[in-house]
């Protein structure tokens, strides 16, 4: 857990460092092609990494360890197949592209999208790989950690060297240098696992036999990949396009400041696969819900004073990176209580994932990416960036909220803390109190935030968690290696 704050330390470390020397413009051209990076290698996945994952659990638990060799290496030759193909699109159509964006220097993001792609590809392979052969360390400290750290280090390093002044091109030239880094760290764990625990290439089943199970376990994942990039990144992609490149540098400033509230579900989520596969391919039903309510009811505990001070304090905080991020506190406000719901509901699309309801998450999320596709094209020309904030957190919500009923219809497993309307109710008083107070000044605000962590923080404390939640967490923190 140390290494998951520590590593979002840094990272909001990176993202300051680079608004402060970029300025909202070059930052938006940044966080722009970041995003069609993570969009493209996304859908140029096909679903692998989840698919992959889910059958490195299920072989793990039937202890047939030479399947898993067979998998990795289809897994990692599909993905970089795709690679190739999705590289030769972005050569041949990259002034169609550069169209969309009239805005944006999108030839200058389009050079560095080409070079990256194969990485972003894979990584996310090897990484969900990892996760499957239980390599939770690698995965936290790499992923968590180390590779903002590269990239903070890297573009400090290329900041010190250069006579020019800092630009879009030293910032993604740093996020090559972490990407690289992590990827190359990522296949000589993999290789070690490998040797220590097959002794073969061996298996039961025939190759043609897994990649068919693979493929036809992964399209279903590819659209609910491919659906939640459009849920969670439309927002940018139609900043890009419908505005200029200041507006995405504010907002995207806006939008990792609000991520930091589901910073802890990250880090939950980078191990809870691997327990909801187990424990629900053994039948433990009951163990499963119990799990998941209390790391629910544990998340919004933690999170709920980091909410407090994004609700209470929104101006100063953007005014961090800048006088003209400032314009976008309404917008980290909207996104704070969207990311904040999405705590609320923990893991709940992992648990649709590795229990077998891969099509009803896929039909969510597409219905939801689709939801937020339209609402930005609406909102955004006519409100701007808050706009987007409006659309993208509310189908957030909506999302998590269609997962939970089929969690519960189909599944019958509850997926919220408990006392989820109590809890819930004490949030919306707080925010409420917030945006009334939200002109006053910072005195009284600060008054206003203490008094809101002292009371909901005990109300919550002595009215829904008990003993057995803090034994349970005790015991899920051993299961996966954390003191």
């Amino acid at each position: 857990m140390l290494c998951q704050v520590m590593g979002k330390g840094v990272a909001f470390a990176t993202n300051f460092i680079f608004a402060r020397m970029l300025g909202p413009s070059l930052l938006g051209n940044y966080y722009l092609g970041i995003t069609l990076l993570t969009i493209t290698s996304s859908v140029a996945a096909m679903g692998l990494p989840k698919g992959a994952l889910r059958y490195v659990v299920e072989f793990r638990a039937r202890k047939e360890k030479e399947n898993i060799r067979s998998i990795i290496y289809i897994s990692i030759l599909l993905g970089l197949s795709s690679s190739i193909i999705f590289m030769l699109i972005i050569f041949f159509f990259r002034e169609s592209i550069a169209v969309l964006f009239p805005n944006a220097n999108v030839a200058l993001i389009l050079r560095y999208l080409f070079w990256l792609l194969p990485f972003s590809i894979l990584l996310p392979i090897l990484t969900e790989i990892l996760r499957g052969c239980r390599q939770f360390t690698v995965i936290i400290f790499g992923q968590s950690f180390l590779w903002a750290v590269l990239i903070l280090c890297s573009f400090l390093v290329i900041a010190f060297f250069s006579s020019d002044k800092m630009n879009t091109g030293h910032a993604f030239l740093a996020y090559i240098i972490g990407t690289v880094s992590i990827f190359l760290i990522y296949v000589v764990t993999l290789r070690k696992w490998l040797l220590n625990n097959t002794k073969s290439r061996a298996y039961k089943y025939n190759e043609v036999h897994i990649t068919k199970n693979l493929v036809k376990t992964s399209l279903p994942l590819l659209i609910v990949s491919a659906s939640s990039m459009l849920l969670t990144w439309t927002d940018t992609i139609m900043l890009g396009s419908l505005l200029d490149s200041k507006d995405v540098g504010i907002y995207g400033a806006a939008l990792r400041i609000a991520i930091l509230i589901s910073f802890i579900l990250g880090a939950i989520n980078s191990v809870i696969p691997t327990l909801i596969g187990e424990n629900y391919h053994s039948s433990n039903r009951g163990d499963l819900q119990c799990m998941l309510r209390t790391i629910c009811t544990w998340l919004v505990y933690l999170v709920i004073p980091l909410l407090i001070i994004f609700i209470n304090f929104p101006k100063e905080i953007m005014t961090l990176f800048g006088t003209e991020f400032g314009a976008g506190y309404m917008v980290l406000v909207v996104l704070s209580l969207s990311q904040f719901i999405n705590v609320f509901f923990g893991p709940v699309g992992y648990l649709l994932m590795m229990s077998g309801y891969e099509r009803a998450l896929s039909g969510i999320t597409v219905a939801c990416g689709l939801l937020n596709v339209l609402g930005n094209w609406i909102l955004i020309p006519k409100i701007g960036i808050l706009g987007a904030a409006i659309s993208t957190g509310g189908t957030l919500v909506l999302q998590n909220l269609f997962m939970a009923s089929v969690a519960l219809k189909q599944m019958k497993i509850k997926a919220t803390p408990k006392a989820p309307w109590f809890i819930a109710g004490i949030v919306l008083i707080m925010a409420l109190i917030s945006f009334v107070l939200k002109d006053y000044k910072v005195t009284l605000r600060i008054i206003s935030a203490g008094v809101e962590l002292l009371i909901g923080g005990v109300l919550i404390l002595k009215c829904v968690i008990d003993d057995s939640d803090k034994r349970l967490v005790a015991n899920v923190l051993k299961q996966v290696g954390i003191n």
